[in-house]
């Protein structure tokens, strides 16, 4: 069974609520699931997450032995039926590309586990994933470590093509959007889905309200909503 939203009045601030709750919006077919370190908002007919968000903070990476990565890719239980899903990938050029990186999920084993559910892949090309992608994963993980909190979104955008026999869609943008509630400042990137983009990250920064136009999205720190 999906887990409710979250999504309630805090403080009083009904308004707030109504403006920004995530549900709010919310494209058709489009189901949310909530794990234990990030939540997707998973698409039904394109087989990948059109958002996932999560938290990244010190505590996450506190622990004497990380975890190794088990590699484990598979169903999520809450959304069985629509992510049977490994059988689309081999023999595609496209990684499993993690949404919420397995290194973050380095100190639990249930985080490690679930961040290797489908509701948290998107076909990635390897030299994209393990490069850039990868790059800026690093640097986000080295500024948690050193006492950066962040709440991240990461989503996709558009189709270059589809996989598999459930056609798994390719999407033609990766996009990411980092929030520092310390400072209250944003960094947003878009990335080409493609084996041509190259490092480094910084050269696919963006403006966040273009990253909104784009996407169709409004964010307002840890919330957000879907405008088109």
């Amino acid at each position: 069974m999906l887990k409710k939203s979250l999504c309630r009045p805090a403080s009083g601030v009904l308004l707030l609520m109504i403006l920004w709750c995530t549900a709010i919006g919310q494209p058709s077919g489009v189901v949310k699931v909530k794990h234990t370190y990030f939540t997707s908002y998973f698409s039904k007919t394109a087989h990948i997450p059109v958002l996932v968000t999560y938290w990244l903070k010190s505590s996450m990476f506190d622990c004497a032995s990380p975890l190794d990565r088990p590699d484990n890719y598979g169903p999520d239980p809450d959304l069985s039926e629509y992510t049977q899903l490994k059988d689309d990938y081999p023999n595609t050029g496209y990684d499993q590309g993690h949404n919420m990186s397995a290194e973050d999920n380095s100190c639990d084993e249930d985080g490690m586990n679930q961040c290797f559910y489908y509701t948290n892949m998107t076909p990635q090309p390897h030299h994209f994933n393990a490069g850039v992608w990868k790059s800026l994963e690093k640097q986000e993980q080295e500024a948690a470590k050193a006492g950066t909190r962040m709440f991240i979104y990461v989503g996709s955008l558009g189709k270059a093509k589809t996989i598999g026999d459930n056609r798994v869609v390719v999407p033609k943008f990766m996009w990411k959007l980092i929030y520092y509630p310390a400072a209250h400042r944003y960094e947003a990137y878009m990335f080409p889905n493609t084996t041509e983009t190259e490092q480094p990250y910084a050269q696919y920064l963006i403006k966040v309200a273009k990253l909104q136009q784009r996407v169709g999205m409004k964010f307002n720190g840890q919330l957000f909503k879907w405008v088109n």
